[in-house]
């Protein structure tokens, strides 16, 4: 670690900026890793690692009571005093950063399409769902209809949906994430391609839209949360929202 602390910093100057001088890096990294016995490192640390968690939870009493009480946790998951909080955060952070076509008008044919998000499983519920979008939506205009998308759908799936949401006046898809699936994006552009009112809600990465085309309404709610679902519906419905500055700078 001493030897490393003195090269690295000479050869992270001489890069400055050209990155082929991580060769050089490289080249002494794996010269200096065959003097050391990385399997025992490797355990050492994590011995260290599982001693220092394993301490942590006697502490706090985990070895002997490893499960939560459900009566305790029942009235603390999920309180109205939480769900309060958490619909005030939403209304303060969703943004609508595009808008041409809100609001929408209550005869319109709406057709909802909710990519599944990603880590949900473990706290979905009723409300925390997969089509948390779709049914925030139901409740505003009871004529809507929705599907789930894969996470990476097939192009079977990207042909399937976009053929039935050619039956619909208004689309409304909620991205999770499409800047890292490729696949996702490509259903989101096949929808922004049938010259219909499409609402693109990036319900997690903001920078969806840099991988999509002809974005003409565009909702950020910078995480997958039945609350900020509910105020992309308001949204949606009322077409006004605080001035809401985005805490990230995004390429519209």
């Amino acid at each position: 670690s001493e030897y490393l602390g003195l090269i690295l910093p000479e050869y992270l100057a001489r890069i400055n900026g050209n990155w082929l001088f991580l060769d050089l890096i490289f080249e002494k990294l794996i010269e200096i890793a065959k003097y050391y016995d990385w399997e025992s490192i490797f355990r050492a640390s994590l011995n260290k690692s599982v001693t220092r968690i394993l301490r942590e939870k006697n502490r706090i009493g985990l070895l002997e009571k490893p499960f939560a009480d459900p009566e305790k946790a029942k009235r603390l998951v999920g309180c109205a005093a939480h769900k309060e909080t958490a619909a005030r955060l939403a209304e303060n952070s969703v943004s609508l950063l595009k808008n041409t076509d809100l609001p929408l008008k209550p005869g319109e044919k709406i057709f909802v399409v909710c990519v599944e998000p990603q880590k949900l499983a473990a706290a979905e519920d009723s409300e925390q769902c997969v089509d948390m979008l779709y049914k925030a939506v139901k409740k505003r205009f009871s004529f809507a209809e929705g599907t789930v998308a894969a996470l990476s759908p097939t192009d079977e799936e990207i042909r399937s949906i976009t053929e039935r949401a050619k039956a619909f006046d208004t689309i409304v898809i909620g991205t999770c994430n499409a800047i890292l699936y490729e696949k996702q994006a490509e259903l989101a552009n096949s929808l922004l391609g049938l010259k219909k009112k499409v609402i693109v809600a990036a319900m997690d990465s903001p920078y969806d839209i840099e991988v999509l085309k002809n974005v003409k309404n565009y909702i950020c709610t910078y995480g997958v949360a039945a609350a900020s679902a509910k105020v992309c519906a308001d949204i949606l419905s009322d077409g006004a929202q605080k001035i809401i500055v985005p805490p990230v700078t995004i390429n519209l």
